[in-house]
């Protein structure tokens, strides 16, 4: 029998990145507010979207596969036309946007519609350090143009919030929350440390999340008792040289990838922006402590008892030494993170804001 009733109200997730940390973090929406609304998910396809993404949701969820493309393109009016056809039609309570273009659309779709509609960034265009000058302007100014228009932006963290502020008058801030559920591997033990340590990452591999670096890191490691796993896949970038001490899961279930996780000792994110890290919160549930890279989002997750910031290569590299020398430090620093996760990324606080959010 399906859970989905007319008694409830109904609340669509539009979704274009349906994938990766934002597919996870609509997911955990969606189940822990099954019992207050009826959920229908407007989503595009990637590359990275699970084969059986149904499986991750309530039972009873709707799905309306859409083509949103990904880029700035001439077919966006299209796009916008046929989107606010869905969505009036599907009379709901609110409509929430995920990643830049699902937001842009969204804002133009529901134009004089009087629906409420929430935009999460879950980081912005504009911050991608690997486009030119002129398309992060184009970016910027995309963002500052559909700040006008009706609708909340939801920023993931308090660095985000920041930047939302610039580009709308209208932002408020719901963290990225870990429901501990949603984590099953983390419950686990993980492996003592017995003289090898092991350095894990996660994601895509793509521009965003520095992969070449992650190998020039492990590179300084060979011949030393320390390996380097990244559990995920992608096209790795031209004249990347992998190093023997680096291991490449490619794409796993969720849960799989979790437990593949859960075999490391230190979480190193070495990403060039972020809006706030799904999977460093994943691994703080782990209790891991964590080497990130010094730049906004990483900042608000690493506290200093933590974890290390780093600005360069290089130090990485003594904060990989400084465990090597001090393994208490993984014990101290992986229950700190545990702590700053409870304390300030408390599920359960950013659940009730969600539901106040969408008025059910």
């Amino acid at each position: 029998m399906s859970r989905q009733t007319s008694a409830l109200p109904t609340v669509v997730q539009v979704v274009e990145s349906f994938g990766g940390g934002v597919f996870q973090s609509t997911s955990q929406i969606c189940n822990g507010l099954k019992d207050k609304a009826n959920f229908v998910i407007v989503h595009d396809i990637r590359a990275e979207t699970p084969e059986n993404f149904a499986e991750s949701f309530p039972t009873g969820t709707r799905f309306i596969h859409l083509d949103m493309g990904r880029a700035i393109s001439p077919k966006d009016a299209k796009r916008a036309l046929n989107l606010r056809k869905v969505l009036v039609n599907l009379n709901p309570r609110a409509v929430h946007a995920h990643s830049s273009k699902g937001g842009a659309l969204t804002r133009m779709a529901l134009l004089g519609t009087g629906i409420p509609r929430f935009y999460s960034p879950r980081g912005y265009g504009f911050l991608m350090s690997d486009a030119s000058k002129k398309k992060q302007a184009v970016y910027w100014l995309a963002e500052r143009l559909l700040g006008f228009l009706p609708g909340t932006t939801i920023a993931c963290g308090n660095d985000e919030l920041v930047y939302a502020k610039q580009v709308t008058g209208r932002a408020i801030v719901i963290p990225n929350g870990i429901d501990p559920a949603f984590v099953p591997a983390a419950n686990r033990q993980r492996p003592a440390f017995k003289g090898t340590l092991n350095i894990v990452s996660s994601g895509r591999i793509s521009p965003q999340k520095n992969f070449p670096l992650f190998c020039e890191i492990a590179q300084n490691f060979l011949g030393k008792p320390v390996t380097f796993t990244w559990v995920g896949g992608g096209d790795i970038p031209e004249g990347t040289e992998i190093p023997s001490n680096v291991t490449i899961t490619g794409w796993l279930p969720h849960a799989k990838s979790l437990q593949q996780l859960n075999m490391g000792h230190v979480y190193l994110h070495m990403s060039k922006w972020e809006g706030l890290s799904r999977i460093v919160l994943e691994s703080m549930a782990h209790g891991f402590p964590l080497i990130l890279s010094n730049i906004p989002g990483n900042r608000e997750l690493c506290s200093g008892n933590n974890g290390f910031l780093c600005s360069s290569k290089q130090d990485a590299l003594n904060a990989i030494e400084q465990f090597l020398a001090n393994p208490v430090l993984l014990q101290e620093m992986g229950t700190a993170s545990s702590q700053h996760l409870s304390q300030s990324y408390n599920w359960n606080d950013s659940l009730n804001m969600w539901a106040k959010l969408y008025g059910i």
